[in-house]
Formats: C-alpha cells, structure tokens, sequence
C-alpha cells in the first residue's frame, strides 16, 4: 500500500512539473498517466494536441527524466466531458435567378430523371423548401 502511495505522489509531482513546462493551451490538455522506469506515459485528449506534444517530448523527457533522458509516450484518449454544442449555420437560400436557371437547364437536358430533379431543386426556392 505504501509503494502505491509514493508511486501515486511521483506521478503528482510529474504532472505538476509538466503543466509547468508546458505552455498555457497543450498543458490543460495533458496528464501524466504512468511512469515506469525511464518512460512517462501522457494522456491528451485529441490527435491535434498529441502532435503538439510529441514535437516536444524529446526536450520534455529529458527534464523531466534528468540528463539519461527516457521517452515520453504520447496516448490520446478523449475527454469525458461533453463537448460543446456545434454552432450551426442556417442553409444557404435559393435565390429567384437560381431558381430560373435551374428550370432553363431542366428544360434544355435530354436526360428526364436529371430534369426533374432540377424543376424539384428550383421549386425551393419559391416555396422557401430547405
């Protein structure tokens, strides 16, 4: 129980040292999820922040790790967190010229089911159809 608590305080004492090495953004994104021997296992939770961390995990290991140096293995697992809401934007509109086109050039196709995807198309822009 006693190796449990002083491996669980090693590995406290190395996250604070890497929020500190790390700057503002990366390091709120990263946590130290093991250390064994001469490696030290870090948790991000996306792709982008694990590329910026793995450009500096070689000057980061050996600080971390002293002079002999290690590895920083870099592991993305998501956040639990929910993410926020997507903003979304509202649908581009048909405008009356469009519309016109559409129906001119469903005129002008040999193709039938083509040109009746067309007139439906331009349609929408009267009725205001998304």
């Amino acid at each position: 129980m006693e190796r449990i608590a002083r491996h669980s305080e090693a590995l406290m004492q190395l996250q604070r040292r890497l929020r500190d090495l790390l700057p503002s953004p990366l390091a709120e994104h990263c946590h130290v999820a093991n250390a064994r021997g001469r490696t030290i296992i870090v948790y991000v939770d996306s792709a982008a922040w694990a590329t910026q961390l793995r450009f500096l995990s070689d000057q980061l290991a050996k600080t971390l790790l002293g002079e002999g140096g290690g590895r920083l293995k870099v592991r993305v697992r998501p956040s639990s967190r929910p993410s926020a809401p997507r903003k979304t934007r509202p649908a581009p509109r048909l405008s009356p010229d469009n519309a016109r086109l559409l129906r001119e050039s469903a005129g002008a196709i040999s193709d039938e089911a083509l040109g009746r995807a067309l007139r439906r198309l331009a349609r929408r822009a009267s009725t205001g159809e998304q």
